[in-house]
C-alpha cells in the first residue's frame, strides 16, 4: 500500500526561498534554503527504485515494503537526512543513495 504524499508547491516554495534568502539563511547545509527540495527530490528517486524493485522480486516471492530508515548524507550542499525506504528481504539495494 502506499502513502499518500502531498504535492509540492513550487510555487510557494519559490517564494519561502527569496524570502529565506534575504533574510540572510544560507542556500545549502543542514538550514539551507534548498535542503528540503533537495531532500524530496532523492527520497522520491529512492521511493521509485523500490517500486522498481519490488516490482520484479513479487514474480518470485512475496516482498513488500518494510517502513523507512534515516540516513544521513553529506553533499556539496552540506549534510542533512533522508528517510530511504526498505523492503522485508532486505534485498533493495539502493543505486541513487548506496547502503552504508
Amino acid at each position: 500500500m502506499k502513502e499518500d504524499k502531498e504535492e509540492f508547491d513550487f510555487k510557494a516554495f519559490a517564494k519561502q526561498a527569496g524570502d529565506a534568502l534575504r533574510s540572510g539563511k544560507p542556500l545549502a547545509g543542514k538550514d539551507g534554503v534548498f535542503t528540503p527540495l533537495l531532500k524530496m527530490i532523492i527520497e522520491s528517486a529512492l521511493e521509485g527504485e523500490l517500486d522498481d524493485h519490488l516490482s520484479e522480486t513479487r514474480k518470485s516471492g512475496k516482498n513488500r515494503r518494510n517502513g523507512h530508515g534515516a540516513k544521513k548524507l553529506q553533499s556539496s550542499l552540506g549534510g542533512f537526512e533522508v528517510l530511504a525506504p526498505r523492503d522485508r528481504n532486505s534485498s533493495f539495494e539502493p543505486q541513487i543513495v548506496e547502503k552504508r
